[in-house]
Parts: C-alpha cells; sequence; structure tokens
C-alpha cells in the first residue's frame, strides 16, 4: 500500500483466478456495495474502470499474468470530502 497523495490510498495485489473471473467481479459486485461504476476499458489482458461511492472515489485495474493463474490487481482510492 502506498499514499502519493494526502487522502489517496494505492494498493498493488496479485488475485487468485484468471483475468475474465477478476474482471467480472468488479463489474458484477461494485454496485451491490454501494458503489457506481463509470464507464470502463478493456483490451487483450487489461481491464479498468472508475468508481465512486461510500464517501470514495477510485479506479480499480486488473492486468493478466501469463502462465500464473492470478492477475495483477491496481486499486486507487481517494477519499473524498
Amino acid at each position: 500500500m502506498a499514499s502519493p497523495f494526502p487522502s489517496q490510498l494505492v494498493v498493488l495485489g496479485l488475485v487468485p483466478g484468471d483475468f475474465q473471473s477478476a474482471a467480472s467481479f468488479f463489474n458484477e459486485n461494485l454496485a451491490s456495495h454501494g458503489y457506481e461504476t463509470g464507464i470502463g476499458d478493456s483490451e487483450g489482458s487489461e481491464s479498468e474502470a472508475p468508481f465512486t461511492g461510500n464517501g470514495y472515489r477510485g479506479r480499480w485495474r486488473v492486468n493478466s499474468i501469463p502462465d500464473c493463474g492470478a492477475v495483477r490487481l491496481t486499486l486507487i482510492l481517494i477519499e473524498q470530502a
């Protein structure tokens, strides 16, 4: 975890599973937890989208890692005043 700017949190990690499952998780589950997803982008081995809700705005991104059984997750959260 890192905090490059005040009120900003960046989380980097690995998610077990395949790329499609990880991207689908964020696309399908954020709304049921109080977040509104903005227009995202998906190309090849990367998928990402902005989101807002619960006092935060941010962006999630997943990238496939060939022959690994996991995907790379980047999650940026910014606390809204």
